[in-house]
C-alpha cells in the first residue's frame, strides 16, 4: 500500500513539474521550486501511514472549527476493536449525519465525523460528549492499528521492540500522533480532555511483553501528558474483566491441583483474592507455552495484560479501569458488533462524564431504604406456605442490600454506581411470597431458544461448528423445559428444569475443532474382521497359524478402541496405515509345516534393489511372496544370493527351508535406486 501511495504522489508531482514547465515555456515563468516539490511530498505522506489509515476513511469533508465554545479534543488509540470492524452502512442518525460541533482529524486535516466504511467506539463516544458538553465542539485524533502491541505506540519506538508483535514496518505510531496535535494546533486550538486507550491482546501473547505492560502504559501516559501539556490528563481504559471475575475465569480453567501448586509456589500463602490471582498470574507466567495456553486460553498472558491495566485504574492518578462486560460480538467471531461499538463508546463517554462531573449516589440511598423497608416487613412472614417467603429468598434480598451498603461506602463511578443499582434492583425483584415462580425458567428458555437458532445454519463437523448431536441435545433440552414450565405444579419443578437446561445449554459449544472422519479407518477394520473370519487357524497349506491370527485379531481390538475414543484426525489416520500393515502380514501357510524361529536367519540389504543376500545354516530353499501370498521366485539352491532386481516396490516376505525340512519367514522392501 504505501509503495502505491508512493507512485500516486511521484505522479502528481512529475505533472505539476510538467505544468510549470509548460507555463514556463508560454508565459516565460520561473522554473518550478523542487524543494517546495519535495515538501509537498514528505507532508502528503505523512497522513498517509499505518497509524491513519483508517482514520482517514471515517472522515465526511473538510469543516472549520467553531468558533463558540470550547474545541475538547480526544486522543483515541489501541488495536483492532480501537480502530472498529462496525459497518458504517449499519449506522443510523444522528451517527451517519454531518455534526456542527464534532471533528476527526483525517487526511492531515479537520473533517466531519463521518464513517464512510467501518468504524468503532469514538462515533458514538464524541456524539454523547457532544450533548454533555451543549456549547462546547468535540475534536477526535485517533491512531491506531489491528492487531498492534504496546510497543508500536511507545515515544521512544524501536524497530526491534516493534517487531515482538511483527509491527516493525508499521512505523512509530507515537510520532504519527504527535504530527497531528503539532498540524491541529496550527490551525486550532485545541483543549486535550482525554486518553481513550482500547488495546492489549496483543501483548498477551508473549510473557515478556505481558509482565512488562504496566510499566510500559504507565509511561505512554507519562510521555502524553508531558508532550500534550496537560499534566493530569486524564485516561480512561475499557477493560475485558476485572480482578473479580478475572480470578473466577483462571479459577475454572485450574483444578485441585494447578490451585496448590499456584499457592505453593507464592512467596507468600495468599491471604485474599488480589493475593490468589497474582499467585495464579505468577504460576502461569512460569509454565511452558503449552501449560500457560491450558490454563490461560490461547493467549495465555492477555490475563497479565487484563490486571495490569486494572492495576493502572487503582495505582495510576487520573486513569480510570472501567467495565462495559459482554458486549455483542460481530460475525467474525472477534470484534465486535456495529451495536458493540456504539455500546462501548457510549459507556467510556459515561466514565468522562464521571471524571468531569462527580457522582451522585442519591438514588441508590433511596433504592437501599426502600429495599430494607420491604424486606423489615417480612421479617415475621417466613416459611414454606402459600404467601409467605423462603428464607432463602429473604437471605439473599438481605445479603442483596448488605452489599448495596458497602459499594454506597466505597468510592464509585458512575458505573459502578449504575451495577449496584441494577443489581439491587434484580434482587428486590425476586422478593416474593412463596408462589411457583416460572420466570426465569421462561426467560432461559427464551434466551436458549435464540442461541439455538442462531446456529441453525451453523451445523457441521468443523471447528467453530456445532454438531448435530450438539444441535438435537440442545432442542431436545429446550422442548423439555418448555413442558414443565407448561405443566409444573411445583417450585421444585421449576427449579429443576432450570437447572437442567442450564447444564445442557453449557454444553452447546462449537467444536474446537475437526471432528474427525472415521468412515476410512471403518472400512479397514470391517475389511480385517472379513479376512479373519474367515481364516481357517492350523499348521495345514492355506491355513493360518496361531501366532498370524492373534496378531490380527489384537490389531482388531486395538482399532475399536480407537474408534470409540479418538478425537483427532491425525490419530485416524495413522492407525489406518498400522491396520493396513499388521493385516499384510495375515498370510496363510505356504506349505504344511509350521514356521520355525531361526535365530540364524540374516537377510541383507534391506532395503534391497537388486541383488539380496540371506544367510542362515543348512539352506536347501527359498521363496519370494508378495503381500497377497502369491509365490514370485522359488529355487532349490544353497546358494544365498537371489536377484529381486524385476521386482516392483513394495514389501515382501521371504521363506526359507532348510535341509530339515523346518521352515522360517522373513521380511525385507524392495527399494530401486
Amino acid at each position: 500500500m504505501k509503495h502505491k501511495i508512493i507512485k500516486t504522489i511521484n505522479t502528481i508531482v512529475l505533472l505539476l513539474i510538467a505544468a510549470n514547465f509548460t507555463s514556463a515555456q508560454t508565459n516565460q515563468l520561473p522554473t518550478p521550486d523542487l524543494a517546495n516539490v519535495k515538501s509537498l511530498q514528505e507532508d502528503t505522506m505523512k497522513w498517509q501511514t499505518t497509524g491513519f489509515k483508517q482514520a482517514n476513511t471515517m472522515g465526511g469533508g473538510e469543516a472549520p472549527i467553531s468558533d463558540t465554545g470550547k474545541f475538547r479534543v480526544f486522543v483515541l488509540m489501541g488495536q483492532s476493536n480501537m480502530q472498529g470492524a462496525g459497518r458504517a452502512n449499519e449506522l443510523e442518525a444522528p451517527y451517519n449525519e454531518n455534526h456542527e460541533r464534532i471533528r476527526i482529524w483525517a487526511n492531515g486535516r479537520w473533517e466531519y465525523f463521518v464513517p464512510s466504511m467501518r468504524f468503532g467506539p469514538g462515533v458514538s463516544f464524541a456524539h454523547q460528549l457532544a450533548e454533555f458538553w451543549p456549547d462546547d465542539n468535540i475534536g477526535i485524533i485517533k491512531v491506531a492499528s489491528g492487531g498492534t502491541g504496546i510497543c508500536g505506540f511507545e515515544k521512544d519506538w524501536s524497530y526491534e521492540r516493534a517487531q515482538l508483535t511483527f509491527d516493525g514496518d508499521k512505523g512509530p505510531l507515537y510520532e504519527d500522533l504527535m504530527n497531528a496535535v503539532a498540524e491541529a494546533k496550527l490551525i486550532s486550538e485545541p483543549e486535550f480532555c482525554g486518553f481513550f486507550w482500547k488495546q492489549g491482546a496483543a501483548d498477551g501473547t508473549k510473557k515478556i511483553l505481558a509482565n512488562a505492560y504496566y510499566d510500559r502504559f504507565k509511561q505512554l501516559i507519562s510521555d502524553q501528558q508531558v508532550d500534550l501539556g496537560v499534566p493530569d490528563l486524564p485516561t480512561f481504559v475499557p477493560v475485558y474483566a476485572n480482578d473479580k471475575d478475572l480470578l473466577n475465569f483462571l479459577l475454572a480453567n485450574m483444578n485441585e491441583e494447578d490451585l496448590l501448586k499456584a499457592k505453593n509456589a507464592a512467596s507468600k500463602p495468599p491471604e485474599n483474592d488480589e493475593e490468589l490471582l497474582k499467585a495464579i498470574l505468577s504460576y502461569i507466567n512460569d509454565q511452558s507455552l503449552s501449560e500457560a495456553k491450558r490454563l490461560g486460553g490461547s493467549r495465555p498472558y492477555h490475563a497479565t495484560v487484563m490486571h495490569a491495566q486494572n492495576r493502572s485504574g487503582r495505582e495510576i492518578p487520573g486513569v480510570t479501569a472501567l467495565y462495559p462486560g459482554r458486549l455483542p460480538i460481530g460475525a467474525d467471531g472477534t470484534h465486535y458488533s456495529s451495536d458493540g461499538y456504539i455500546t462501548l463508546g457510549k459507556i467510556t463517554a459515561s466514565a468522562v462524564e464521571e471524571f468531569y462531573m462527580g457522582i451522585d449516589k442519591t438514588h441508590l440511598e433511596a433504592a437501599i431504604q426502600q429495599a430494607q423497608i420491604e424486606v423489615n416487613a417480612q421479617a415475621e412472614n417466613i416459611g414454606d406456605q402459600l404467601g409467605q417467603y423462603s428464607q432463602a429468598i429473604f437471605d439473599a434480598a438481605t445479603n442483596a442490600i448488605a452489599v448495596a451498603r458497602e459499594a454506597l461506602g466505597n468510592d464509585l463511578t458512575k458505573s459502578g454506581l449504575d451495577y449496584a443499582l441494577n443489581t439491587l434492583a434484580v434482587q428486590m425483584e425476586q422478593f416474593v411470597p412463596f408462589i411457583i415462580y416460572k420466570a426465569p425458567l421462561d426467560s432461559a428458555i427464551q434466551q436458549a431458544q435464540v442461541v439455538v437458532s442462531a446456529q441453525t445454519e451453523n451445523i457441521g463437523d468443523k471447528q467453530g461448528q456445532y454438531t448435530q448431536a450438539t444441535f438435537d441435545a440442545a432442542t431436545n433440552a429446550i422442548a423439555a423445559a418448555q413442558q414443565v414450565l407448561d405443566a409444573a405444579k411445583q417450585q421444585n419443578q421449576i427449579d429443576e428444569a432450570l437447572a437442567t437446561l442450564e447444564d445442557n445449554m453449557a454444553s452447546f459449544v462449537p467444536n474446537a475443532r475437526d471432528v474427525p472422519e472415521f468412515a476410512a479407518l471403518q472400512d479397514a477394520l470391517d475389511s480385517a474382521r472379513e479376512k479373519v473370519d474367515s481364516a481357517k487357524v492350523g499348521n495345514g497349506t492355506g491355513e493360518y497359524s496361531q501366532d498370524v491370527f492373534n496378531i490380527a485379531i489384537n490389531s482388531i481390538i486395538d482399532v475399536q478402541n480407537v474408534l470409540d475414543t479418538a478425537t483427532v484426525q491425525s490419530v485416524i489416520d495413522a492407525w489406518i496405515l498400522t491396520l493396513d500393515a499388521e493385516m499384510a502380514k495375515f498370510l496363510p501357510n505356504v506349505t504344511g509345516i509350521h514356521n520355525a524361529e531361526f535365530t540364524d536367519l540374516r537377510i541383507y540389504p534391506n532395503p534391497v534393489s537388486d541383488m539380496l543376500f540371506v544367510s542362515a545354516d543348512n539352506l536347501v530353499g527359498i521363496k519370494i511372496i508378495d503381500l497377497s501370498g502369491r509365490v514370485l521366485i522359488q529355487k532349490e539352491t544353497e546358494s544365498n544370493r537371489i536377484n529381486v532386481s524385476a521386482l516392483q516396490n513394495g514389501i515382501y516376505f521371504i521363506q526359507i527351508v532348510k535341509n530339515d525340512n523346518s521352515v522360517g519367514t522373513g521380511r525385507f522392501v524392495k527399494r530401486k535406486h
